[in-house]
């Protein structure tokens, strides 16, 4: 990351340093929101193959034939939700795994999020 600071202050980019940190936390954010979105797609199908167990074999959009990246963009939207502590419930859990990866994602997101933006305010 600090390199791409770099980068960007040899083309000219000049920034106070509350403004790296938010952006430092927003590219944390997105890529822990993209590597559990990964896991908990990969959890889904694990769960629903061969069966309707899962949110992958068919969610509210009531299409069961969802294409990859539909699946991944729907896998990502959940982890951002859960990761920033929104929540808004539109994806349903069919599975306990699903559902303590679930916890998991949200004990992280406390962390990462409350806790990160907290003390980025307080610099």
């Amino acid at each position: 990351m600090q390199s791409l600071i770099d980068f960007f202050e040899e083309q000219g980019v000049r920034a106070k340093a509350g403004v790296w940190h938010c952006l430092r936390m927003v590219i944390l954010v997105l890529l822990t929101s993209h590597w559990f979105g990964c896991a908990f797609y990969y959890i889904a199908h694990l769960e629903g193959i061969g069966e309707e167990s899962a949110w992958t074999s068919g969610t509210k959009f009531e299409d069961a034939h969802m294409s990859f990246d539909e699946k991944y963009t729907t896998s990502l939207y959940w982890a951002v939700y859960t990761i920033t502590l929104v929540g808004y419930g539109d994806i349903l859990l069919k599975s306990n795994v699903e559902m303590i990866f679930s916890i998991f994602c949200m004990i992280s997101g406390a962390v990462l999020c409350d806790a990160g933006i907290t003390a980025i305010l307080s610099r």
